[in-house]
């Protein structure tokens, strides 16, 4: 097996690793986003979303407005 450098140049590595670092530090919704991973789109619109207002679906978010055209969402109140 070859090392990354051998199959990827170094000027690519140095290109994903600058794409990978955060563009916003808080969401649409208003929740801060703390790390680069919180950092979500929406895998069918690419609307920016967050952990908090994603609907998140064996690895893949959803923004609520996608998320609703397949899924059965229920309003929910808590009672206090």
């Amino acid at each position: 097996m070859q090392p990354l450098g051998a199959l990827v140049p170094a000027a690519m590595l140095a290109q994903s690793h600058e794409e990978a670092s955060m563009s916003r530090s808080t969401c649409e919704c208003g929740a801060p986003i703390l790390r680069a991973v919180d950092d979500l789109g929406c895998i069918d619109c690419g609307q920016p979303c967050c952990p908090v207002c994603a609907y998140v679906l064996e690895s893949v978010a959803y923004c609520a407005f996608c998320a609703s055209q397949f899924l059965e969402v229920t309003e929910y109140r808590a009672e206090r």
